[in-house]
C-alpha cells in the first residue's frame, strides 16, 4: 500500500491542507470536480487527474470504517486507473505508453489486493509485477525522473508482495536482485528527484533488499544485504522531508523491523514502532495502524518470554493482547491478511501459550490453551488467503505447537496420542512451507525442528524397544540440528535445554554415558545464555540439572559447585522479587543443601570423613524449613554414619558404634515421620528432585 502521490500539472487551492489534516475523501471530492472540467483534449492532464484521485480515494479507504466501505473506495480507484490507462494511451507525450502500464499494473494489485479468493489474488499481484517488470529497462531510461521513482517505487511494491507468494528459487532470486542493483545505479547516488519520491523508493528497497537476505544461501551475503537493507532504510529516514507522515512512519515501522534482524534494541524498535502507530491513529489510517500495532504486539511477546516476576508478565501479556486486537481488527477492515495471520500465529497464540506455561489451575492453564489454538487456526484461515507462504508455514507452526501444547495434562493416553499425531501432521506441514518460502533461514528451520523433536519424543512415550528408539533417535536428529543463533536468547537457550533432556531419554534407553556428556554441555550452554541475559530462574533450574548429571556421572565435586551456583541465583532473586522472596529463599536453601551432600559425597569418596559429615551436617540444618525438610533427619543420620565412619578408622570402637546406633535410629524417625516418601533412601547416593 505504500504508493507514492501522483503530480499533477495544476495548482488547486485547499488541495495541500485537505492532504495535510488527511482529508483524502474530501481531496477526492475537490480533485473530481477538476476532473470534470478539465479539457477532453488533453488526455495526459486528465490521466493524471483520475491516477491522483484514485490515490486519494485508496488513502480514504484505509480511514474504512467497515471492510465494504474499503472495497467500494477500492473499487472506484480501480475504475479511475482504468480510465487513467485509456486515457494516458491516447495521449502522444513521451512517457505515455510507460505511465499507462502502470495504472494498470496499480489496477490489477488493488484487485488482487481485495480479491476474495486466494487463487485470484495471487495471480493478480503477480500480474502487477510481471506487468511493470516487461518495461524495466525502459524505466531508467525515462527523461521524467518523477515519474522514473514512482514506477520504480511500484515495482518494487509489487516483486515484494510477489515474492511473498513463490516459492525461492534461483530465478525468483536473480529478479530481486536485478532490481536492487536497478535502485543502486539509479537512485542511491543519484541527486535527481523529489526528496519524497526518492525516500520512498529506498524504503521499499530497503524492505527489498532484507527480502532477498532470506533467499541466499550464502552467510556472508545474507549479512551484507542485511546491513544493505539497515543502511537503505536509514538514508529514506534522513532524505525523508517530511511532507507525507503516511511514509515518515512507514520508514519508522521498516527501520525498526530491519534493526531487529542485526542490532536488536528494544527501546528503539518500540519508540519506532509506537511513531508509527500514533501517527497511524492520528490520520485514522488502518494500514498504518495495523502493521505497527501487529509489530508492538510482537515486542511484547517477546519481553513476555523473558519475564521472571509474574505481575510484569500478565502486564506484558495485556499490552499484547491490545494490540493484537488492534492489528487484527485494523486489517481485517482492509484485507491486509498478512498483518491478522502473523499476529495471531506469532504474539497472540504464542502469548496463550507462555501464560498457561505459568499459569498456577489447571483450569486457567487449560482455557488459555484453547485460546491459543483458536487464535492459531484463525491465523491459518488469514494466511491461506493472502497466498504468503511464509504467514502459511508460521500458521501452521503456530497451530502444531499450540495443538501439542492443549494435551500436556490429557489423562486419557488413546486421545493424547491422537492429538499428538495431528500436532506431528501440522509440524511437517510447517516445515514443508518453510523450505518452499526461505530454504536458507537457518533458525526458522531450528525452530521448526526443535518442536518436532519434541513431538517425536513424546509420541515415543506410547512406543517400547525398537520402535521408541528411532522415534528418540529422530528426536535427537532434529534437536541437533537447531542452529546457534546468539540474539534470540532466551530461544536458544529452552531449545538447548529440549535437547539436553532429549539426551538425557536417549541415556535411559543406552545406558550409553556419552548421551549424559552431551546434555552436559547443552545444560551449561542454556545457563550460559540465561544468565547472559539475566533470566536468573531459568539459568538456576538449569544449572540444577547440569548438577543432576554430575552426580550421575560420579563428578560429586563438580556437582557441589553447580548446585551451589544456582543456589546463588536463587538468592540473586530473593532480593530482586521481594513479593516471592520466601519462594526463592526455599529453592536458595535447598540448592546449597545439595552443594553440601555433593561435597560430602566427594570427601566420603577421598576418606575425609569428618569433612563429610560436617557437611552432611550443613545440609540438614539447611533442610530444616525447606519444602523437603523430611530430608533433614536422613542427611543427620549420614553425617553421623560418616562420624561413625571416622571413629572407626581411628579405633574408637566403642563411640563408632554408639554413632552407627544413633544413625539407625534416625532412619527410623525419618522413615516414620516421611510416611513411606523415603523408600529406597538407604541407598547411597542421592539425587536432587527436579527443578520447580
Amino acid at each position: 500500500m505504500l504508493f507514492c502521490r501522483p503530480i499533477i500539472p495544476l495548482r488547486i487551492d485547499e488541495l495541500q491542507s485537505l492532504e495535510e489534516r488527511g482529508e483524502w475523501g474530501a481531496a477526492a471530492d475537490r480533485l473530481q470536480l477538476v476532473r470534470d472540467e478539465a479539457s477532453r483534449e488533453d488526455s495526459a492532464s486528465i490521466a493524471s487527474i483520475e491516477g491522483t484521485i484514485a490515490y486519494f480515494l485508496l488513502r480514504s479507504g484505509l480511514q474504512a470504517e467497515n471492510q465494504p466501505d474499503f472495497d467500494k473506495k477500492v473499487s472506484q480507484a480501480v475504475v479511475l486507473l482504468k480510465s487513467a490507462a485509456e486515457h494516458y494511451s491516447k495521449s502522444r507525450q513521451a512517457d505515455s505508453r510507460i505511465s499507462a502500464t502502470a495504472c494498470k499494473a496499480r489496477a490489477e494489485f488493488l484487485l488482487g489486493w481485495t480479491s476474495a479468493t486466494p487463487s485470484s489474488r495471487v495471480r493478480l499481484l503477480a500480474q502487477a509485477y510481471t506487468s511493470l517488470e516487461a518495461i524495466s529497462a525502459g524505466i531508467i531510461h525515462l527523461d521524467n525522473v518523477e515519474l522514473q521513482y514512482s514506477i520504480l517505487g511500484d515495482l518494487i511494491l509489487y516483486a515484494l508482495e510477489w515474492a511473498s507468494t513463490v516459492p525461492c528459487s534461483g530465478s525468483s532470486t536473480t529478479s530481486l536482485v536485478n532490481l536492487l542493483i536497478m535502485v543502486d545505479n539509479n537512485v542511491v547516488s543519484s541527486p535527481n528527484g523529489s526528496a519524497r519520491e526518492k525516500s520512498r523508493v529506498l524504503c521499499l528497497a530497503a524492505q527489498l533488499a532484507r527480502q532477498i537476505s532470506f533467499w541466499t544461501l550464502d552467510d556472508q551475503v545474507q549479512t551484507e544485504l542485511t546491513g544493505k537493507a539497515v543502511r537503505l532504510a536509514r538514508l529514506s529516514k534522513q532524505m525523508n522531508d517530511g511532507t507525507d507522515p503516511f511514509l515518515t512512519a512507514a520508514i519508522d515501522r521498516l527501520l525498526g523491523l530491519v534493526l531487529v534482524d542485526v542490532e536488536s534494541n528494544p527501546d528503539i524498535e518500540d519508540s519506532l514502532w509506537r511513531g508509527a502507530w500514533e501517527v497511524g491513529r492520528k490520520f485514522g489510517d488502518r494500514y498504518l495502524i495495523a502493521w505497527s500495532s501487529s509489530l508492538l504486539s510482537y515486542s511484547m511477546e517477546w519481553k513476555l518470554s523473558e519475564a521472571e516476576e509474574p505481575g510484569h508478565a500478565e502486564r506484558l501479556a495485556e499490552d499484547c493482547f491490545l494490540f493484537g486486537d488492534e492489528a487484527v481488527r485494523n486489517g481485517s477492515i482492509i484485507r491486509f491478511h498478512h498483518a491478522i495471520a502473523s499476529t495471531q500465529a506469532g504474539p497472540v497464540s504464542g502469548s496463550y501459550y507462555l501464560l498457561a506455561l505459568q499459569a498456577a489451575e489447571r483450569t486457567k492453564r487449560q482455557e488459555l490453551r484453547e485460546k491459543a489454538v483458536k487464535g492459531a487456526r484463525l491465523a491459518l484461515e488469514s494466511a491461506k488467503a493472502s497466498g504468503c507462504l511464509l504467514d502459511i508455514s508460521n500458521s501452521f507452526h503456530s497451530l502444531s505447537r499450540s495443538v501439542e501444547a492443549s494435551c500436556v495434562e490429557e489423562s486419557d493416553k488413546s486421545r493424547r496420542r491422537a492429538i499428538l499425531a495431528e500436532a506431528l501432521a501440522l509440524r511437517k506441514l510447517a516445515i514443508n512451507n518453510q523450505r518452499l518460502a526461505l530454504p536458507s533461514d537457518k533458525w526458522g528451520h531450528g525452530v521448526q525442528l526443535h518442536y518436532l523433536a519434541t513431538l517425536l519424543s513424546e509420541l515415543a512415550v506410547f512406543e517400547n524397544g525398537r520402535p521408541r528408539e528411532r522415534l528418540l533417535s529422530r528426536a535427537l536428529k532434529a534437536s541437533s540440528m537447531c542452529e546457534e543463533r546468539e540474539k534470540y536468547g532466551a530461544h536458544l537457550a529452552r531449545y538447548w535445554e529440549t535437547h539436553a533432556s532429549l539426551l538425557e531419554q536417549f541415556n535411559s534407553e543406552t545406558g550409553k554415558q556419552i548421551f549424559l556428556d552431551g546434555a552436559l554441555v547443552a545444560y551449561r550452554k542454556a545457563a550460559q545464555i540465561y544468565s547472559g541475559r539475566r533470566l536468573l530462574s531459568h539459568a538456576a533450574s538449569t544449572l540444577w540439572r547440569a548438577g543432576n548429571i554430575y552426580h550421575l556421572l560420579g563428578m560429586h565435586e563438580d556437582s557441589s559447585r553447580e548446585f551451589g551456583r544456582s543456589a546463588e541465583y536463587y538468592s540473586m532473586l530473593e532480593k530482586e522479587i521481594p513479593h516471592l522472596s520466601q519462594h526463592f529463599h526455599v529453592l536458595a536453601s535447598y540448592m546449597r543443601a545439595w552443594s553440601e551432600v555433593e561435597g560430602a559425597h566427594e570427601a566420603h569418596l577421598k576418606g575425609e570423613y569428618a569433612a563429610a559429615s560436617e557437611r552432611y551436617r550443613k545440609a540438614s540444618i539447611l533442610l530444616q524449613n525447606s519444602h523437603r525438610d523430611y530430608l533433614s533427619a536422613s542427611f543427620l543420620a549420614w553425617a553421623s554414619i560418616e562420624h561413625a565412619e571416622e571413629l572407626s578408622r581411628k579405633e574408637n570402637i566403642a563411640e563408632s558404634f554408639e554413632a552407627f546406633q544413633e544413625a539407625a535410629s534416625l532412619f527410623e524417625k525419618c522413615e516414620s515421620e516421611a510416611s513411606g516418601r523415603l523408600a529406597g533412601l538407604e541407598t547411597f547416593p542421592i539425587v536432587a528432585h527436579e527443578p520447580c
